[in-house]
């Protein structure tokens, strides 16, 4: 869809995504070229992004696919992107009453790109509480 803007010089003026969506749509908005994010993308293998590994946040680690939005998304803040983002996710939140992870919609607009993008493609509650609690605090350094 990008491209086909980029080829009848339709300008974005905003930009959304959730899941890679989100990966795409922040390296777009962080001023990345549509020539860039492909050549990056074909050269992709799993390991550049993914790292099986045993703790208590799950079987995956998600050091490497920081590495790899970042080369993707070299812009840290949403206020310093050049075109106004947008990510949709499912945020974690714990149910004290019955002691349970839910997930509530939530629409990011603000805050680190780079853990933002993660959040909306982590799959289980607890990996989303997990990430949204050490973007926190990455926040707060």
């Amino acid at each position: 869809m990008l491209r086909v803007f980029e080829e009848n010089k339709i300008p974005i003026d905003y930009i959304a995504g959730t899941s890679v969506g989100a990966l795409i749509a922040a390296a777009f908005a962080g001023g990345s070229t549509l020539a860039e994010m492909e050549k990056i993308g074909l050269s992709t293998r799993f390991k550049d992004f993914a790292e099986w590994t045993i703790s208590w946040k799950g079987l995956a680690s998600d050091t490497r696919l920081q590495r790899y939005l970042r080369r993707l998304t070299p812009v840290r803040r949403f206020e310093d992107l050049k075109i106004p983002l947008t990510i949709a996710a499912a945020l974690a939140v714990f149910a004290f009453a019955n002691r349970e992870f839910r997930t509530a919609p939530a629409l990011i607009v603000g805050g680190l790109v780079v853990g933002a993008v993660i959040v909306a493609g982590a799959r289980s509650a607890r990996q989303k509480c997990s990430l949204a609690r050490n973007c926190l605090m990455q926040e707060k350094m």
